[in-house]
């Protein structure tokens, strides 16, 4: 009995690191980047991620620029993506997604920094902004003109 108890203790530990060994490594992807237009850094955008697959990955993956254009978004499923990028109109906080309230623009600081891109990289249909993500990290630059 003692042994029969032993062989399987070894069994669930050869299990267990196995599983441990080949599990390790994230399954997603995390991209870092830096949005530009015309060579300049574009402050306080949004850039998103939709799956080209569609599915679960559909919905898009969002993330906000800082002041220098910067970006990190995390957690994407590794396959095909469009993206897509908006910026505030000129006005500030009041343009922002949610904020009706142009006193909102003491409350976000630098929301009245931004640079207005075309149109037409406001939709993943129209930008032609494309993304294979693999698992682990990547960098990739989006320089609009």
């Amino acid at each position: 009995m003692l042994r029969f108890r032993r062989v399987i203790g070894v069994l669930i530990c050869a299990v267990t690191m196995t599983t441990l060994v080949v599990g390790c490594g994230p399954n997603t992807g995390k991209v870092t980047g830096k949005v530009t237009y015309k060579g300049a850094p574009v402050p306080n955008g949004t850039i998103s991620f939709v799956s080209s697959s569609g599915g679960k990955d559909a919905a898009p993956k969002s993330t906000r620029t800082s002041s220098e254009g910067d970006y990190m978004v995390k957690d994407l499923a590794p396959g095909d993506y469009k993206v897509y990028i908006t910026t505030p109109k000129k006005g500030g906080a009041a343009s922002l997604p949610g904020a009706t309230d142009p006193s909102l623009k003491d409350m976000m600081p630098g929301a009245t920094k931004s640079v207005e891109i075309p149109e037409k990289y406001a939709k993943a249909e129209t930008s032609g902004l494309e993304l294979k993500v693999e698992k682990g990290n990547q960098t990739k630059d989006f320089p609009l003109e």
